[in-house]
């Protein structure tokens, strides 16, 4: 203002120093108005609004310059930080503000290289510079967490990576363009160690995070079969569907998430006589032996009539376990119950006879055959 006011002093009808007079006034206006909005009221968006307007004025304004790229950064507006920070350079290579902000975009636009560059050469210049070597550690850390989480998960150490995601993801949550992938990545090590207690809430962050894509819907769908929630699961792959109509893969998940949800639905014939699901013929044999004597009417008096349910149970069980065939039916989660009935009426076959007999005078007798 003082320069035009002295060319106006000698020549007092200059047009261009009424004009630079009028401008430099209301960029001061507009940097008071900046500096009001961001340090008594936070708002960063009428302070980029009031300081990008003195720049308009005023292009040197230092002090407006630096309220632009501070608010930028509030708003997370990191391509357009980039660019403002570059014009910064030109002016002054080593401006270490610039140099700070510019590596905080980049960081998060998610180039860490490029990130790791600026605040390398910022410390250069002044290695103390707190800000600068704080922010130059964050990245280092964010990069090794999330560089060893993907390897692990590629090399199979599901546990080992479910650390480090966590890890990657403490350091910051809220860096927008790298989270959805971690959140991914994590969902598919919790899923693949078997962790019940975190997988669906992780995957359904994950799904989240990834909207419209198939992959986090298809591993979300896998966490709540994990966990036997198959209605859950089944909406899963119906969401996944809307994406994917054509997809074999999904059609063929969907088939089987039906098949296990009608299993789920049936008794439990393992469970029944306390087996695993890869006992052999000769253990489920013995199992059922140990159950029926366990339940003998003979050894249970007064509680007969749960006796004989839990006899019934124990004997629909060994009909379908006992028959390769029917066990393979079984196993697939296809319905035994006609083919159980039948075998049933031919129990003479059975190893262990008749556990029931009806005797003369309507007394009922139980006797156990081996």
């Amino acid at each position: 203002i003082k320069d035009y006011e002295h060319v106006l002093e000698v020549r007092k009808d200059s047009k261009s120093a009424k004009e630079g007079v009028a401008n430099a006034a209301r960029a001061q206006q507009a940097l008071a108005r900046a500096l009001e909005a961001k340090e008594t009221h936070g708002d960063d968006r009428a302070a980029l609004d009031w300081s990008t307007e003195v720049l308009n004025l005023s292009p040197d304004c230092v002090q407006a310059r630096s309220i632009v790229v501070e608010s930028m950064a509030a708003q997370k507006q990191w391509s357009a930080l980039v660019s403002e920070t570059s014009k910064m350079l030109k002016v002054s290579g080593h401006n270490l503000q610039a140099l700070l902000y510019r590596g905080l975009a980049y960081f998060y636009l998610d180039d860490i290289p490029t990130s790791k560059k600026h605040f390398q050469e910022g410390l250069k210049y002044d290695p103390e510079h707190a800000e600068l070597k704080k922010a130059y550690r964050k990245v280092k850390n964010f990069d090794k967490r999330s560089t060893s989480a993907n390897e692990l998960l590629k090399a199979g150490k599901w546990s080992e990576a479910v650390e480090d995601f966590d890890l990657a993801l403490e350091v910051d949550p809220d860096h927008e363009m790298a989270i959805p992938g971690l959140a991914k990545g994590l969902c598919t090590a919790l899923l693949r160690s078997k962790n019940a207690e975190r997988v669906e809430e992780a995957c359904a962050r994950a799904a989240e995070l990834n909207e419209g894509e198939l992959e986090p819907l298809m591993t979300l769908a896998e966490a709540h079969m994990l966990l036997e929630n198959y209605d859950r699961a089944m909406g899963a792959y119906r969401k996944a569907r809307e994406i994917a109509p054509h997809d074999m893969r999904l059609a063929q998940a969907m088939q089987n998430c039906e098949r296990l949800q009608k299993r789920a639905n049936q008794k439990d014939y393992y469970k029944l006589l306390g087996v695993k699901k890869t006992a052999s013929a000769a253990e489920i044999k013995k199992a059922y032996r140990k159950g029926a004597q366990e339940w003998h009417p003979d050894k249970n008096q007064g509680n007969e009539e749960e006796a004989q349910s839990r006899m019934q149970e124990l004997n629909e069980a060994y009909e379908v376990l006992s028959d390769e065939e029917l066990r393979s039916k079984y196993d697939r989660g296809e319905d035994v119950s006609a083919d159980g009935q039948q075998r049933q009426q031919q129990q003479q076959h059975h190893p262990f006879g008749h556990m029931f007999r009806q005797h003369a005078g309507g007394q009922r007798r139980y006797t156990f055959q081996f």
